[in-house]
C-alpha cells in the first residue's frame, strides 16, 4: 500500500463521516511534505502568497508564523471564510495584504475590459441597423398591403386618415432605406425620430379605444406596454443617427435593441 493509500485510509478511520475527503484537504494535511511543515520551512525573506483556495491554509497557523516574524509577508486573495470576519487576527497584522478575491485585477485590467466589451458591442451596431431597415421597411409595406388595420388607431380628429396611413408608410419605407447607406444614414436616422413622434397619437388613440383595441385583437394592457415601446424605438433611431456616440448611449441602445425587435416582431405573427 502506497503512501498516499495509507493517508487515505487513516483519515478515513479517523473520520467515517468523510469517507471521501476534499483533495484539498488530503492535500493539507496528508502530502509529503504536509503544508503546515512546507509554512515552518520558509525563511524571513519569503512571502507567502494564496490566490487558490483558502481552505488550502491552515490559518491559525499562518497567522502565528506571520506573528512571529517566521516568514517576510503573505498575500491572501482567498480566505478560509468569505467575506472576512472583523474580528480575524489577519486584519491587524501589518506584514498581510488581502485583496477581496479579486485574482490580481487592477483597475486597468477593468477598463481595458470594459474597453474591449464596448468596442463588441459596437460591431454589433452594423447588426441592428439591418435589422431596423428591414423592420420599418416591412412595416412601412404593410401599411399599403392592410391600410384599414392602421386606419383604425388614427385618431378621430385627424382629417384624410388614409391619406397619411400612406404617407406614413411611405416615409417609413424610405427612411428605412436610408439608414442603410452610411451617407444618408444621419438623415435617415433623424426622420425616424421625427417620425416616432408624429404616429405617437395613433398609439395614445390605440389605448383609449376600446373599438380599435377589439378591431385589432389587443388588450389594454397591450396598448399600454405598446406605449412605452415608442421610447426604445426613439434611443435606437438617435443612435444610429450619431456616427460616434457615447459608451453609454452604446450600451444603453444594444440592451433595448433585442427585446424591443422581438417584441414587434411578436406582433406581426
Amino acid at each position: 500500500m502506497c503512501i498516499r493509500d495509507r493517508a487515505l485510509k487513516k483519515l478515513s478511520v479517523d473520520s467515517l463521516s468523510n469517507l471521501y475527503p476534499h483533495p484539498l484537504y488530503v492535500f493539507v494535511h496528508y502530502s509529503h511534505p504536509p503544508l503546515i511543515k512546507r509554512l515552518n520551512a520558509l525563511n524571513k525573506k519569503c512571502i507567502f502568497v494564496n490566490v487558490g483556495r483558502g481552505n488550502s491554509v491552515d490559518e491559525k497557523h499562518l497567522i502565528q508564523i506571520l506573528r512571529e516574524n517566521k516568514i517576510r509577508g503573505a498575500a491572501l486573495d482567498v480566505t478560509k471564510e468569505e467575506p472576512l470576519k472583523k474580528d480575524s487576527a489577519l486584519w491587524s497584522l501589518q506584514n498581510v495584504i488581502l485583496t477581496q478575491h479579486t485574482g490580481g485585477g487592477s483597475e486597468n485590467e477593468t477598463i481595458g475590459k470594459i474597453d474591449f466589451f464596448l468596442s463588441n458591442l459596437k460591431k454589433f451596431k452594423i447588426i441592428s441597423i439591418y435589422t431596423l431597415s428591414l423592420f420599418y421597411i416591412n412595416i412601412g409595406i404593410s401599411h399599403f398591403i392592410s391600410p384599414d388595420f392602421f386606419k383604425v388607431i388614427m385618431p378621430p380628429y385627424i382629417p384624410f386618415s388614409i391619406f397619411f396611413v400612406y404617407l406614413s408608410g411611405f416615409f417609413e419605407i424610405l427612411f428605412g432605406l436610408m439608414i442603410i447607406f452610411k451617407k444618408s444614414r444621419y438623415y435617415g436616422a433623424s426622420g425616424l425620430c421625427l417620425l416616432l413622434i408624429f404616429v405617437f397619437p395613433a398609439n395614445v388613440y390605440l389605448y383609449h379605444s376600446y373599438e380599435a383595441q377589439e378591431i385589432l385583437n389587443i388588450t389594454k394592457e397591450g396598448s399600454f406596454v405598446r406605449l412605452f415601446f415608442q421610447i426604445p424605438l426613439l434611443v435606437l433611431a438617435y443612435w444610429h443617427s450619431k456616427e460616434n456616440t457615447s459608451k453609454k448611449i452604446d450600451l444603453i441602445s444594444i440592451i433595448i435593441f433585442i427585446p424591443t425587435i422581438i417584441y414587434f416582431l411578436s406582433l406581426s405573427l
